[in-house]
């Protein structure tokens, strides 16, 4: 990793190193598909880039993580890559536009001279970067911030530069909005043309038709020749990698001939996939863990086949209820929790016992991070689970009420020592739990109308009053806390000034003015 020249003014937001770690484990081939990203960008100088779409599983994260970590995918591409950013549907943090910006203003600085200079000349455009107006508005913040000074720089002398931004559909909240989306769909036509965006996503919509067609569709196609031929040498140097699996497949398939059976029988995996890298993945990891005979007719058909036979394995018909409580922490939780926090919570709030035991069992559904925290695997995985209703039920109110009692009393182990965001964070689970009966009274104990955050002099008003609309009812209850609405910070501003530009503009507006009257 380049060290940044501006690491001091602690613009960096995110380690995305394991993430990419993870994504290029066991990644093969596609030199095919990186040559004809690399003659896009030769042989059409007016695109502002690229955006490859294709299916979940499909291999859009693993083709990102090669192109930004080494140099045998693209050379040109990859050694001029000057910022990206990897969106994940289980990190909120991720989709937040204003650490986005700041982010970026980080990796760009640690690769362009001419830019970081700047920053570091420019008071004011790091005052702005810190300020509560670019959490406001990030959109004119990465323009004015980012935007603004590469156009002022001449053309690198050796060619082109490049952004990457990897699964912008996991970018939207749950509302179908989106800061980082609309940040690159109002501003990618003011890219300087030596400037160039790589993106991937599902083949949504809202992402498709949006996004301005200077920028090239590129789908990834699961039937492609060639990519049916990546899938097959990546079977086959799982095969030559795990000789014990081949040898105990070739007995419990009582194959006579170990070549030409195996050929046969992995031919047929391979077809079932249709092009599905993650879909290969997971069959070859079912095969090597099932004790006894592996039957073509009973292979899955698909990812979400493949899920429920992975859990009636595993798990039995009535196995997975020791389960049901980590997943249902697992999916009330805006960002990735510490391994030994999800172990607290199942303890105190489910009663679990032998909890390690019990995430042992799940560590095939789960990805581990280097710092600690644990998630669900695959955005795919969390859907199926959400989905089941008959296998699983999975009682999200009940997680929310969990963590709701499990930060509260988190809480007051510090002495009631907290932030505004991990308030709104603990109200957030409150009503989703249906709990605000029982902790409401609980928000009062942290007396929140005389909390300032102590560079800002913001109320928690003022950091509500730029947030989406889905945050309506957290600002309607803080409202109630507070018997003058209209408190300055330290720019001089009221939450209603925050309100009438961006956010809950409308709703917050009035509901302030009506607070002020």
């Amino acid at each position: 990793m380049i060290k940044s020249p501006i690491s001091h003014f602690q613009f960096q937001q995110f380690d995305f190193s394991s993430y990419l770690a993870y994504k290029r484990e066991g990644f093969v081939g596609r030199e095919w598909f990186f040559m004809e990203l690399d003659n896009i960008f030769e042989t059409d100088r007016e695109t502002a880039g690229v955006l490859i779409t294709g299916e979940p599983g499909s291999g859009k994260s693993a083709l990102m993580s090669q192109l930004i970590c080494s140099p045998y995918s693209s050379l040109p591409i990859h050694q001029n890559i000057i910022g990206y950013h990897l969106c994940e549907y289980s990190e909120k943090g991720k989709r937040d536009g204003a650490r986005f910006v700041r982010n970026l203003v980080d990796q760009i600085a640690a690769r362009l001279s001419g830019y970081s200079e700047h920053v570091i000349k420019s008071e004011q455009m790091r005052m702005k970067l810190q300020d509560t107006l670019c959490q406001q508005d990030p959109t004119e913040c990465f323009f004015t911030s980012i935007l603004g000074p590469l156009r002022e720089l001449k053309p690198p002398p050796d060619g082109l530069r490049y952004i990457v931004i990897d699964v912008l559909d996991e970018c939207f909240e749950s509302d179908k909005t989106s800061e980082i989306f609309q940040i690159l769909s109002s501003k990618i036509l003011h890219f300087p043309k030596w400037l160039k965006v790589i993106l991937t996503s599902r083949n949504l919509t809202l992402v498709t038709e949006e996004l301005p067609y200077i920028v090239r569709r590129k789908p990834l196609y699961a039937n492609d020749d060639r990519n049916v031929k990546d899938i097959s040498l990546y079977v086959s140097r799982f095969i030559s990698q795990n000789s014990f699996f081949v040898d105990r497949l070739k007995t419990a398939m009582n194959f006579k001939s170990r070549t030409y059976d195996m050929k046969i029988f992995l031919d047929k995996v391979i077809t079932r996939a249709e092009g599905n890298f993650l879909f290969v993945k997971m069959t070859l990891q079912y095969m090597n863990d099932t004790d006894g005979v592996v039957d073509t007719k009973s292979l899955p058909t698909s990812l979400f086949d493949l899920y429920s036979i992975f859990f009636k394995r595993q798990f039995g018909k009535g196995g997975f209820g020791p389960l049901r409580s980590l997943f249902e922490v697992l999916l009330s939780v805006c960002s990735p929790l510490q391994l030994n926090d999800v172990e607290e919570i199942l303890r105190s709030e489910y009663e679990a016992e032998d909890v390690s035991q019990l995430i042992d069992q799940a560590s095939c559904f789960l990805r581990f991070g280097r710092d600690g925290t644990v998630r669900i695997y695959h955005q795919s995985f969390a859907e199926w689970l959400v989905n089941q209703t008959g296998l699983i039920h999975i009682n999200e109110t009940r997680a929310h009420r969990s963590m709701a009692n499990f930060l509260l009393h988190r809480i007051r182990e510090r002495d009631m020592n907290v932030t505004f965001g991990e308030v709104i964070e603990l109200f957030m689970h409150i009503l989703a739990g249906n709990t605000l009966a029982i902790h409401g009274n609980a928000i009062d104990l942290f007396n929140i109308s005389e909390m300032r955050e102590s560079r800002t002099n913001q109320s928690i008003l003022h950091h509500l009053a730029i947030k989406p609309k889905q945050f309506q009812p957290v600002l309607e209850f803080f409202l109630q806390k507070f018997r003058i609405v209209d408190m300055l910070d330290a720019n001089k501003k009221t939450p209603a000034f925050y309100a009438t530009s961006e956010g809950l503009a409308e709703i917050c507006e009035a509901s302030l003015t009506e607070e002020q009257t």
